[in-house]
């Protein structure tokens, strides 16, 4: 009955995470985070074995055989024999050899149809003799699919554990997409995968390919891992299911700021509801769409992203937005006139007027309490007339003071 596994930091190897998970048939959260993990092997004995790779050497000297390809897949029968009865199943299928019977935790069928829809092949159902279990007929016809499922190796074969919906590997050492593809063939429900902190580079791979690999993969987190290029974000738009994404501290974000960030993200992945745990409202989304357009219109149209077209033929041409500065002014270059005498003044606006009377007695040689302070707006046309400026508390922005506008001075009782 146990529903969640934590196996991090504990250098546990996949051979024994495999163990484990046959014997657990309701799990659905499983953490392997700071194991060192550098790959994702497919099948048991490649795990951390030496003896895996002339295994596979061998088993590629004899594909000149004609044969080769259906003595594989028997031996691939002959090993289903080894694993345990009560493992993981979408669809348990039995296969008959000379000395036992047994249910594959996997199902044949569904290892072979995964790999036959990764591949493009199309698939026909025969009957094999020595199993009286369907196979492919491609499957026996092409060797590379049949050395991507390992299939020369009797003691190696492809097993999923479809109870997984939430998987954490996260502070780990994966940096090949395709690892992270085998996570998918091993988990082929899973629902919620957090990769971040990992050295991930890059996403490739067929859209078609992505798509079979997670069907069902509604949360990803790739925060913090090496991605660089806005063509691995664009790839994502692939997984059918992806609603909800995580990409903070990514190098490729580093060159553009918060709202850059965020708008040309949310711009690039339509169909994702949630970034870096905030909602997507549709008012937000319009906006970071028309924006992505405006950012890339003066780009070259060889280097404008694919979702430019589409949002091109959705919102029509647009044009650049005026670029409009609200905040308030912090210093402005003012004339102080004191009886006959003008002096410029360069003041800070964030000062109140009691600070402005003490920064002028220097100029109008009078004690601060003494002075009445006017404010003169000068204009092209006219000049307006003058504001007094009485609250010693009030901000001097808040005059609407400009550059070149007047500060008279008059002494009070006058």
């Amino acid at each position: 009955m146990l529903r969640c596994l934590v196996l991090s930091n504990t250098a546990t190897d996949w051979t024994t995470v495999r163990t484990l998970l046959h014997s657990l048939p309701r799990l659905e959260e499983l953490f392997l985070c700071f194991n060192n993990y550098k790959e994702v092997p497919l099948h048991p004995t490649l795990a951390y074995s030496s003896s895996s790779t002339a295994s596979s050497s061998s088993s590629s000297s004899s594909s000149s055989n004609p044969t080769h390809s259906q003595s594989a897949l028997d031996s691939f029968f002959a090993w289903q024999s080894c694993v345990p009865s009560g493992s993981q199943s979408s669809g348990t299928q039995s296969l008959d050899t000379k000395n036992s019977t047994h249910t594959e935790g996997a199902g044949l069928e569904f290892q072979c149809n995964t790999a036959l829809e990764l591949s493009g092949t199309q698939s026909t159902n025969i009957s094999d003799p020595k199993t009286s279990s369907p196979v492919h007929s491609d499957l026996l016809q092409n060797e590379h699919l049949i050395s991507d499922l390992s299939l020369q190796d009797p003691n190696t074969a492809i097993s999923s554990f479809t109870s997984i919906k939430l998987l954490h590997i996260t502070y780990n050492h994966l940096a090949a997409w395709d690892e992270i593809c085998n996570l998918g063939l091993l988990f082929p429900r899973l629902e919620r995968l957090v990769l971040a902190n990992n050295p991930l580079q890059r996403i490739s791979g067929c859209k078609r390919k992505l798509a079979k690999t997670f069907p069902h993969l509604r949360n990803l987190n790739l925060q913090n891992t090496a991605l660089a290029e806005w063509s691995d974000i664009e790839s994502l738009t692939a997984l059918p299911a992806l609603t909800e994404l995580r990409l903070l501290g990514i190098p490729l974000m580093k060159s553009h700021s918060a709202t850059e960030r965020r708008k040309l993200s949310i711009a690039r992945l339509p169909f994702v509801r949630s970034l870096n745990g905030s909602w997507i409202f549709p008012e937000e989304r319009e906006d970071a769409e028309r924006f992505f357009l405006r950012y890339y219109m003066d780009t070259e149209p060889a280097l404008q992203p694919p979702r430019y077209s589409e949002l091109l033929a959705h919102y029509g041409q647009l044009q650049q937005l005026a670029d409009i500065d609200l905040r308030p002014q912090e210093h402005a270059q003012v004339s102080v006139r004191c009886d006959d005498k003008v002096s410029s003044c360069f003041i800070r606006l964030d000062q109140t007027v009691t600070e402005l009377r003490r920064e002028l007695r220097t100029v109008c040689t009078l004690p601060p309490g003494a002075l009445r302070l006017f404010h003169v707006v000068h204009k092209e046309t006219a000049v307006w007339c003058p504001e007094e400026m009485r609250m010693g508390t009030r901000q001097l922005h808040s005059f609407g003071i400009r550059d070149g506008d007047e500060i008279l001075v008059e002494r009070k009782g006058k």
